[in-house]
């Protein structure tokens, strides 16, 4: 889903995933934010990417 959107290879999607705040989220239950949808993760990391 993220490769597909920014066009990056699956190698560099995964290392931008794993290096983001929203990986860092994602990984902490007491976020919640694996409680939300695919597409709200991913524009999360998107508008991450953007700053």
């Amino acid at each position: 889903m993220f490769g597909n959107e920014t066009l990056t290879c699956p190698y560099c999607s995964y290392d931008i995933l794993y290096n983001s705040r929203t990986y860092t989220l994602l990984a902490n239950p007491d976020s919640g934010l694996q409680l939300q949808s695919d597409a709200y993760i991913l524009a999360d990391l998107l508008h991450e990417l953007e700053a």
